[in-house]
């Protein structure tokens, strides 16, 4: 069975619902808190953190050196996260969805994908998972207990 608490106004409950319902539910649950801002299941689950991982993905970087401002990177980007503004070209990493086709379609290879952490993973020993979304906000964690 899967049970969702999902969208409404900050402050309604969801995740006082959420966390009661796991622990209520426990041991044969997984608790997602997919909150991408404020991801705060752990602050009532309180778990006891054993490893912590960094997440990680690739984001363009643009070489203007290089970029003879063409646009087609800004063409083939589905997500709005590089426009050739002017004589620059501005990315959005925060919109990226680390698809490269940026850096296949530049002619004069003025892009690079370097790795960009933008999460961490904490596990727990507990048996509630407890997960946020890190994307598309560099500043979400990624909170794990098994």
């Amino acid at each position: 069975m899967i049970i969702s608490i999902a969208s409404g106004k900050g402050g309604t409950g969801k995740t006082t619902i959420a966390t009661n319902l796991a622990v209520a539910l426990a041991p044969d649950v997984k608790l997602l808190d997919c909150d991408v801002e404020e991801p705060n299941d752990h602050i009532f689950i309180r778990p006891e953190i054993t490893h912590t991982e960094r997440v990680s993905l690739k984001v363009p970087q643009v070489d203007m050196s290089k970029c003879s401002l063409c646009g087609r990177c800004q063409e083939i980007c589905q997500f709005q996260a590089i426009v050739v503004v002017g004589k620059t070209a501005l990315t959005f990493h925060e919109l990226c969805h680390s698809c490269g086709g940026c850096v296949e379609v530049s002619p004069e290879d003025a892009i690079d994908f370097p790795i960009k952490t933008c999460g961490e993973l904490f596990i727990s020993s507990q048996e509630v998972v407890c997960s946020c979304s890190f994307r598309p906000s560099f500043r979400s964690v990624l909170l794990a207990y098994s």
